[in-house]
């Protein structure tokens, strides 16, 4: 079982943010948000909300398809992946590796955490008409596809960038929040269960 997080006091990667922050895109942001919002709803349970998280487990892959394909290359292992509910909707997960420390060749410098465990960047894909679940309109701009956008641009800037942690990074977006924060339940459950967390 990993220990418990000690929250820095201080901030030391202000070099590596500061480039970065810089480079986001607005333009690109809205463009992704354009397109997340366009889809009917993203309930979990509809045909809608499925399409939407197949269409998002794309970009994502799409996103990453370099760095997945070429790891030597990028110096960075970035694997996609679904995990599948019994609802139709699934969730996502890309995770980064953490660089190896015992690599000289590597220029990151030591982290300030213990090497536990993995950070996760989260946000939920669905979203609900709470009137006409199933055929109401619900584009959700805000309710979570402002979440979806952000962490999607996040993403995009480390995979530029090349950025590999020292410790294990994933972005995930869950599947059936509005239903009761039911993926991201799914997923500590099988985070818990196999020592994850």
């Amino acid at each position: 079982m990993p220990s418990a997080f000690v929250f820095p006091t201080n901030l030391t990667q202000q070099e590596r943010v500061q480039p970065l922050l810089e480079q986001i895109d607005i333009e690109r942001m809205t463009r992704f948000m354009t397109k997340f919002t366009s889809f009917r709803n993203r309930y979990y349970k509809s045909r809608y909300g499925k399409e939407a998280g197949d269409w998002l487990f794309a970009y994502v892959t799409e996103l990453c398809k370099d760095v997945v394909a070429n790891p030597e290359k990028n110096g960075m292992s970035v694997s996609v992946r679904q995990v599948s509910h019994a609802w139709g909707q699934s969730s996502i997960i890309v995770h980064i590796e953490a660089y190896d420390r015992n690599k000289q060749q590597q220029q990151q410098q030591p982290s300030t955490t213990t090497g536990d465990g993995v950070t996760i960047i989260g946000a939920h894909l669905d979203s609900v008409n709470l009137y006409n679940p199933y055929w109401g309109r619900s584009p959700g701009a805000d309710d979570d596809g402002s979440g979806t956008t952000t962490t999607i641009e996040a993403l995009t800037l480390l995979i530029q960038s090349g950025y590999v942690p020292p410790n294990p990074l994933e972005f995930h977006w869950y599947s059936a929040e509005e239903g009761g924060l039911l993926g991201s339940a799914k997923i500590a459950s099988l985070y818990r269960n196999s020592g994850v967390l």
